[in-house]
């Protein structure tokens, strides 16, 4: 590039050069630029002197200044104005002040004031009225009666107000002492701010200025409470509103009641401390830096904390303590002990869950243990070789599925707790929100686990992580199958890893050291097993899991067990060869499962050959393999609907033969001494041959056999020496059970030789097995509790049985007598208050086949008559049924469980399927005490929702058919159970009902409407039952009964509702205190008798009741009011088998109230009640008004007396005053027209102190005249 010399002695080059020639030319032409800068502003302030000077140094000159520096200029463009306000000192306009009286809000405001003082002058003036006609009547009244007209105004006023009014004024008298304490001590000059409140103020500004220290949410909130008043409205919008909480869980179930957890301290063993912090050494180890380091031992929430250490060996530690802790408490809760600790952190779930990612191996383990202490129940002593083949042993129990409960609970018994699974929503509400991870922890701890990925992370352990603890694979796999057995959705949850399933497969179930017997390999075959159980438990979650296990080939890998050798005996092999045997039993186990599924019953075609090997041998591993082995080939009998499975039905023979055998040889031996071992044998082998017996006639299969046992059992031998025995424990009541059902099945399926009578072997079989059963069934009712168990199961099975064999033998009434019944009705009554959530189906069938069985009320003499016990037991089986609500799906789903038949349609194993949170519909198992007469009060309640009548017309004419069959048949067997309940009050139902709680729920049917009230059949039933409960009602000594009653059982009904729906409960029945709610329950009383029941007789004298002493005033008068208002007075009518005890207990406490006393003059001086008409209610006022008038005997009488005397000359005709005058307050007798002597010191009372005017003295002594001639 050619560089050239400017004239400034500057290297440019071309391009420069040429740009600043054109500049030059165009600076010479002196025109105006394209582009002008404006500067906003006036010019810089110079002083005069020095403006030519600067102007002159400013001065361009004619060559180029690009190069130079540049100087910029404030210039205002020609033809632009330039706007300049003036500053202001304040910052602001200045303010225009307005002169006085200008203000427009400042006259409304001395307006409104004017008004208000006018207002006051006003009230003032009259209140001075008020007071000086106050205290001119007060002049005229004496001390006596200023001193009862305070006492009547204290009675009108409610109790609550005046303690309240007294406390007002002792409020604001301590408030002016404590003024004036205050002003004495601040002295002249003095700051009135104490120093404390000072420096307290100083503190809270520092501490709203020190924000950059806040960490946390908590920190935060406690700063913004230091903020001013205004500054905290300010924060209001990022609060959430108790509204928008109700819409957030509109569908949701309620969230546990927070509790904080306990603090119980404890050892290095997981054991509670007892000994005092002086007794421990320091060097024990148990004194450390926690939140109370003077104090020896860990608490949980300590040891928690500690779990999330920095330091591997803390933490391993620290968890290690936790899971005795835990261990020790499931104990403590299985022996019904005071758990500790009781309350448990809500973070247990999460931290444990959290512990599983640690990368210290040590730690990791032993967070797999406290897991393990967590989730994983501990098991019965029990041999599970025995219960596991049981007829319902299949059938997956609820679990207690919070075993660690994180919330305030009601109860301190733990030993039956048993919380229903209920499927938590996780998703987003409309609004946004969803349930915590604390919450849900608190729910379910296992749904809070799974929603945390608690497989894959269990899954990935076992594939890539060798712990130093040789039991935490066993441990993750308990883990597993705890989870599995949670739910159905949970049991999914874990099939879906599919890797999951994988690594069972591979690496324990086609583990090659164990199908090899390889040496060593008792680890293995631990696994193994382990391995086995939780397949089954996947099983038996649902039916889809077990056809996906299927379909991946997991399944079909277990049956390979089936078809290997027993390894050899011997002392290094027996203990393998005991596994062995176990996993094959476990396979055996997985096939039941599937075969009661409808689900792969083909494998039978291949296992012939393995299965029937196992019959060969006669060792005690082969016999629980046998036992197994029938059980899951009574289940492939079940089949008889699947078309595909009834082509192998024909190999059953050889089964069939085998059976019997076994079954010979076990009676035999059970003859000699009993053993669990061969009951349990027995008892698989007898299920087997009786679901076999079905198939016997129709695939050609030896029945010779099957009459061989019968005979066998049938003898004498075995009914005296073998069934007696049957009775102590689970297997022997379920060998017992087998018996009678294969008894049952082989004569119900023709199988009897020609030469025996059907019927002669069914009575005397039945003769021969209802006593053991009876003391079976007596001993399984007393050995089970509210808990879910098999023993509960077995003693509503027996029961049933029982039930059976008195329909059957209804005709041997020597042997099946009343006394007989009445037991078997005893053990039904109490398992139906003991069944619980997923009892439904049992409680239905005690019902139909035992409570309210034709037989069973004709034998107990409740209906005598067959064809009346026969109609009132198609009546009151679906009325009783009818109280156990359950879905449809829970209906269809526990027919399929218990029946016993395999179902392609059944769906799980579980007892009892859990519901979605959404449509959650609790079960009212178990039933109240008060069940065998709730169906008259559901009535009332099933007709209305969340409070509200659920339609404004009344019921349709089915509907009242329907209502009037309830009420007769359910009067009617009340009535005629009273005989029995003296001879059961040992059950609850019996020894708790009250005849005040019948009473209370037999009110009810009155709300059914007048059809029903007026129906023949109702009348007829509540005629015999109303006298029967009201009679020792009235003859008991305690005055409050039918109050305490009505409020007992309210109060029942709300406890009830609010564990349903707590905000439907108190819509539809809110009270502020207990006369309230009772209040409310007679209102709608009152309301339907004087709406709709045409004075209905039994109706009138349930409303008599009412008016008795036991009520409080308040409501007493109310019941008057709204009769007399109605003219309904006159159809109150006393129990004719108590007339007088009523009338005692409705004058017991007489009330000087002047608003009832007026009530009642007016009804017997209007005519309203009369001796002839409504003869009770106008007994009941005359005798209050002369206990009013002259129950004080020579006093004088008060002013009220007088002006009520006063009345009664003017309105009263003789006839009242005949009673008035003549009525002798001790006979408590109902009055007549006729009356008695008229009293001379009532009439010389009423002349000299009733303040009688001329008119109305002489009107008075006219009555009396006429009274006295009369006589």
């Amino acid at each position: 590039m050619s560089e050239h010399p400017s004239s400034n002695g500057v290297d440019m080059d071309a391009e420069l050069a040429q740009l600043l020639l054109e500049q030059e030319q165009f600076l010479n032409q002196k025109k105006q630029p394209a582009a002008k800068v404006s500067r906003r502003g006036g010019p810089p302030k110079v002083s005069a002197s020095k403006t030519p000077q600067k102007a002159s140094e400013s001065t361009p000159d004619e060559s180029p200044q690009v190069l130079k520096g540049v100087v910029e200029r404030q210039v205002t463009p020609v033809g632009q104005q330039s706007f300049v306000f003036t500053p202001k000192p304040s910052g602001f306009p200045s303010v225009k002040r307005r002169g006085p009286g200008q203000s427009l809000f400042g006259r409304r405001r001395r307006e409104a004031k004017a008004k208000e003082q006018e207002q006051e002058k006003h009230v003032d003036q009259e209140s001075k009225d008020i007071d000086a006609a106050n205290k001119a009547k007060l002049q005229e009244m004496s001390p006596q009666e200023i001193l009862e007209a305070q006492q009547e105004l204290l009675r009108t006023l409610d109790p609550e107000l005046v303690k309240k009014l007294k406390n007002r004024n002792k409020k604001e008298r301590k408030r002016e002492e404590n003024m004036v304490k205050t002003r004495n001590k601040v002295a002249i000059g003095e700051s009135i701010m104490k120093h404390d409140e000072g420096n307290e103020q100083i503190q809270k500004e520092e501490r709203i200025k020190s924000l950059a220290a806040v960490k946390t949410e908590e920190e935060l909130k406690e700063q913004a409470k230091l903020l001013p008043a205004e500054e905290r409205a300010k924060l209001d919008w990022t609060q959430t509103t108790k509204k928008d909480e109700k819409v957030a869980n509109g569908k949701k179930i309620d969230l546990p009641v927070a509790e904080d957890a306990t603090l119980e301290r404890f050892d290095l063993d997981g054991k509670l401390l007892e000994a005092t912090d002086a007794e421990l050494p320091v060097h024990s180890g148990l004194f450390h830096h926690g939140d109370d380091p003077d104090a020896a031992g860990y608490t949980l929430p300590e040891l928690l904390h500690l779990a999330r250490s920095s330091v591997a060996s803390q933490r391993a530690m620290a968890l290690n303590v936790v899971a005795k802790i835990l261990h020790n408490r499931q104990l403590q809760e299985r022996a019904g002990l005071r758990v500790t600790p009781r309350v448990l952190p809500r973070d247990m779930a999460m931290t444990l869950r959290i512990v599983l990612d640690d990368q210290n191996y040590t730690a990791l383990s032993a967070g797999v243990s406290a897991l393990h202490a967590f989730i994983v129940p501990v098991e019965d002593d029990s041999d599970e070789d025995f219960l596991s083949e049981l007829k319902y042993a299949t059938v997956v129990l609820p679990r207690r599925v919070h075993l660690h409960r994180n919330g305030a609970t009601k109860t301190t018994d733990h030993s039956h707790g048993v919380e229903e699974v209920v499927y938590i929503d996780t998703t987003e509400a409309d609004d946004g929100t969803s349930i915590s991870d604390e919450d849900l922890a608190a729910l379910d701890p296992v749904q809070a686990l799974l929603s945390m990925d608690l497989g894959t992370r269990l899954r990935y352990i076992l594939e890539s992580i060798q712990l130093p603890d040789q039991y935490a694979t066993e441990k993750m796999l308990d883990i597993l199958i705890a989870v599995a057995r949670h739910s159905p959705r949970a049991a999914h949850e874990i099939s879906s890893n599919v890797r999951l399933l994988k690594l069972l497969q591979q690496q324990y179930v086609e583990n090659e050291q164990v199908l090899t017997f390889q040496e060593g390999n008792i680890r293995s075959l631990q696994l193994s097993l382990k391995a086995l159980e939780l397949v089954r438990a996947l099983c038996q979650g649902q039916r889809s899991v077990a056809s996906a296990l299927i379909a991946s080939g997991l399944v079909q890998s277990t049956k390979g067990f089936l078809a290997l050798k027993e390894v050899p005996s011997g002392d290094v092999d027996e203990a393998a060869a005991v596994l062995f045997g176990k996993m094959q039993v476990e396979s055996l186990r997985i096939w039941r499962i599937l075969l009661g599924y409808g689900l792969d019953f083909h494998c039978f075609a291949y296992l012939f050959p393995a299965l029937a090997s196992f019959m060969q041998h006669s060792t005690d591993a082969s016999t629980t393999r046998n036992v197994a082995l029938f059980a899951a080939l009574e289940s492939f009998c079940g089949l008889g609907s699947v078309h595909e499975a009834q082509h192998y039905f024909n190999q059953l023979g050889f089964f069939l033969d085998a059976a019997k055998d076994e079954a010979v040889r076990c009676i035999r031996s059970l003859l000699v001494a009993t053993d669990d071992r061969t009951v349990a044998l027995l008892s698989t082998t007898l299920r087997f041959l009786a679901a076999a017996s079905a198939h016997a006639t129709k695939y050609n299969l030896e029945t010779a056999g099957l009459v061989e046992v019968l005979k066998l059992l049938q003898s004498t031998e075995t009914t005296r020496e073998l069934l007696p025995r049957l009775n102590d424990t689970v297997t022997k009541r379920d060998l017992l059970v087998a018996i009678v059902q294969f008894h049952r099945q082989i004569v119900s399926n023709g199988l009897l030789s020609d030469d025996m009578d059907d019927d002669d072997i069914v009575q005397t079989f039945s003769r021969q097995v209802k006593t053991p059963l009876l003391i079976a069934a007596t001993s399984a009712v007393a050995s089970s509790s509210t808990r879910f168990s098999l023993t509960l199961i077995q003693a509503c099975e027996l029961t049933l049985v029982l039930g059976d064999l008195i329909a059957t033998g209804q005709s041997d009434v020597v042997n099946f007598n009343a006394d007989f019944v009445q037991s078997v009705y005893h053990q039904a009554l109490i398992l139906v208050e003991r069944l619980g959530g997923g009892g439904e189906f049992l409680t239905a069938r005690l019902f139909a086949g035992v409570l309210f069985h034709q037989s069973t009320l004709q034998s107990l003499g409740v209906f005598s008559e067959k064809a009346d016990a026969t109609r009132m037991s198609r009546v009151l089986t679906p009325i009783y049924q009818a109280l156990v609500n359950a879905t449809s799906e829970q209906e269809a789903h526990s027919s399929h469980i218990f029946t016993g038949v395999s179902s392609v349609n059944k769906f799980s194993y579980h007892l009892r399927l859990p519901q979605e949170e959404q449509s959650y519909i609790p079960s009212n198992l178990p039933l109240p005490s008060f069940w065998m007469v709730s169906p008259l009060s559901r009535i009332e309640y099933n007709s209305t929702e969340n409070g509200k009548p659920s339609t404004d017309v009344g019921p349709t004419r089915a509907q009242s058919d329907e209502m009037k069959l309830i009420v007769s048949a359910t009067c009617r067997f009340v009535f005629e159970f009273e005989r029995l309940a003296p001879s059961m009050a040992s059950i609850p139902s019996i020894a708790e009902l009250r005849p005040e709680d019948k009473l209370f729920h037999l009110m009810h049917v009155l709300f059914a409407g007048s059809d029903v009230l007026f129906d023949d059949h109702v009348d007829a039933a509540l005629r015999q039952l109303l006298p029967k409960l009201i009679k020792p009602i009235l003859r008991s000594a305690d005055s409050k009964l039918l109050y305490a009653g009505i409020l007992r059982n309210l109060k029942r009904f709300q406890s009830l509702e609010s564990g349903q729906d707590l905000e439907s409960s108190k819509s539809s029945v809110s009270f502020s205190s207990d006369e309230q709610q009772v209040l409310t329950f007679v209102e709608k009383l009152v309301a339907e008798f004087t709406a709709s029941s045409f004075g209905n007789s039994h109706f009138a004298q349930c409303m008599t009741l009412l008016l008795t002493g036991d009520f409080p005033l308040e409501l007493r008068k109310f019941v008057w009011k709204e009769l007399q208002e109605a003219h309904l007075l006159h159809t109150l009518a006393p129990f004719e088998v108590s007339s007088v005890e009523l009338f005692k207990r409705c004058t017991r406490a007489v009330s000087t109230d002047a608003k009832l006393l007026q009530f009642m003059q007016q009804a017997v001086c209007k005519k309203q009640v009369s001796p002839t008409r409504g003869a009770f209610a106008y007994s009941v006022a005359i005798y209050c008004i002369v206990i009013y008038l002259f129950g004080e005997g020579g006093s004088t009488m008060s002013f009220a007396r007088q002006q009520f005397a006063q009345t009664l000359t003017t309105e009263a005709s003789p006839v009242i005053w005949g009673h008035l005058l003549t009525y002798n307050a001790n006979d408590l007798a109902l009055l007549s027209e006729k009356c008695n002597s008229v009293l001379t010191q009532r009439v010389d009372k009423l002349r000299t102190q009733a303040g009688l005017s001329s008119d109305q003295l002489l009107a008075f002594e006219a009555t009396v005249s006429l009274l006295e001639s009369t006589k």
